[in-house]
């Protein structure tokens, strides 16, 4: 038996030379010096069902009360209508419910009849 590149033969499972083997019917296998032929150590992983996440909306207020605002500027970021245009014209409603300045002034937010209404109000 030769020993090529640290590599020696035994018997898989009994770690025994060929030559010392006492049983005729063992299967032969090259194997590295010192190497074991045994169980894992480690245990199978199993497949992961999380691992997924949306990017994010950067939902939210982008101009505060009082600020000054271009006609164009998006105020506000939602879902649904949390807030509402006012009924004067001055703020539109985008398809997905962005409110955005139709004229140049300061922006307003009040509230009346329990809901949430954004304006802009005209510079002097």
């Amino acid at each position: 038996m030769t020993m090529a590149s640290g590599v020696i033969g035994a018997i898989c499972g009994n770690h025994l030379s060929r030559a010392s083997s006492s049983l005729p019917f063992q299967r032969f296998c090259w194997m590295r010096v010192g190497q074991r032929a045994g169980f894992a150590t480690k245990k199978a992983g199993g497949s992961s069902k999380n691992g997924r996440d949306s990017k994010p909306k950067f939902l939210g207020i982008k101009v505060s009360g009082g600020t000054p605002i271009r006609s164009g500027a998006i105020i506000l970021r939602q879902r649904g209508l949390k807030y509402v245009p006012s009924t004067d014209g001055s703020v539109g409603k985008g398809r997905d419910h962005t409110l955005f300045a139709k004229i140049d002034g300061k922006v307003v937010f009040e509230r009346r009849n329990q809901r949430r209404r954004v304006s802009v109000v005209p510079n002097e």
